[in-house]
């Protein structure tokens, strides 16, 4: 190859590296971090359970614009808390006291704790302190900020600190952020105190709530049932004044009347003349049987609904759940069918708010 060939090739391959170096430098090194706002959104809740974010602040990277005063709230105006003051977010002072508090409702399952901190320029805030809990209780949340790191639950990106309330340890260890909002029917108050020379930009709780308890799930049995000595319970069976059933936070409440649908597991072929396709699918290969009516509300634990059917049929039996053959859809097994629709409690295994007793 002649030199006046090489020549310029060689040039525009050493452009063309510059170029895809000069790109890379620009293109950023890593994802862009996380917001708080951001792991408020997208932290996950069960089907069933309301979450509910509650935001104190404004996010804005510790801007001194705007008035974002803490709070005392009912409890901490005293005369000792009005004299260390409540602070405010994104304040740039030393030596400066903060607090507010965030309403959290009742009955929470679990949650996600996020605030801002940065420490102010020219201090010293290796000693700065963060508290969360009931600022007024024995038990709480304490930690040099320094040590957050250090501490197992939480997860420091930059200026954002966040962690499970489960895993926010009260210092005594007699439990966690979410076992003191879990005390009672009631709301709580979450304190957050920060001292001395430490900044805030803002603080938020993403919490998930259950639902309202006090019902189960049932299935109900069809006018025309199967032949051969099957019984078939499914969702959508029963007559249409019938309640369609829900897996998630059940349909029926626990102080009616029903009978308890129990099974004896087994692994018997469906009969010869059982040609309904959809029913077939859902074949138990087990006996099914209904006890008399009764209040689910008389049953603590799964346990005990078990014992019942077992006192009634014999050995083995036990409550018939509700994804035994094709989930929510057919249930099938033998058994004497009955003379007329049966709505009957059944067992929900895989939805916590879905049975009117517990594991």
């Amino acid at each position: 190859m002649r030199v006046s060939v090489v020549i310029p090739i060689a040039v525009l391959c050493l452009c063309a590296c510059v170029l895809a170096g000069a790109w890379r430098a620009r293109a950023p090194a890593t994802a862009p971090a996380h917001t708080g706002m951001g792991l408020l959104r997208d932290y996950p809740c069960r089907r069933s359970e309301t979450k509910v974010v509650l935001v104190k602040g404004v996010e804005d990277g510790f801007s001194p614009a705007g008035n974002e005063p803490g709070f005392l709230r009912p409890g901490l105006d005293t005369a000792r808390w009005r004299s260390l003051g409540a602070g405010s977010y994104d304040q740039s002072q030393p030596d400066r006291f903060f607090v507010d508090s965030l309403r959290v409702p009742a009955h929470v399952h679990d949650g996600l704790f996020v605030i801002g901190l940065k420490p102010l320029p020219v201090s010293d805030s290796i000693t700065d302190t963060i508290g969360i809990g009931d600022l007024r209780a024995p038990s709480r949340f304490g930690s040099l900020i320094t040590e957050l790191p250090k501490r197992d639950g939480w997860t420091i990106e930059g200026t954002l600190y966040s962690a499970e309330l489960a895993r926010i340890m009260y210092n005594d260890h007699s439990g966690s952020l979410l076992t003191g909002l879990r005390e009672g029917a009631q709301a709580h108050w979450l304190d957050v105190s920060v001292q001395d020379d430490t900044s805030v930009d803002f603080i938020g709780l993403a919490a998930c709530v259950e639902p309202p308890r006090g019902k189960g799930v049932t299935l109900a049995t069809d006018v025309a049932q199967p032949p051969s000595g099957a019984i078939a319970l499914s969702c959508r069976f029963g007559p249409e004044n019938w309640p369609a059933c829900d897996p998630y936070v059940g349909d029926t409440a626990c102080a009616t009347a029903l009978p308890i649908a129990c099974l004896l597991p087994g692994e018997q072929p469906p009969p010869r003349d059982f040609s309904v396709p959809r029913l077939a699918a859902g074949w138990t290969g087990g006996d099914i049987a209904f006890t008399e009516p009764v209040a689910a509300a008389q049953f603590h634990r799964i346990a005990e609904v078990d014992a019942f059917c077992a006192t009634h049929f014999g050995t083995h039996w036990r409550t018939l759940t509700s994804p035994e053959g094709l989930p929510n859809l057919s249930i099938v097994g033998r058994g004497r069918p009955p003379s007329g629709p049966v709505r009957a409690w059944v067992d929900e295994v895989n939805q916590p708010y879905g049975t009117c007793w517990a594991r």
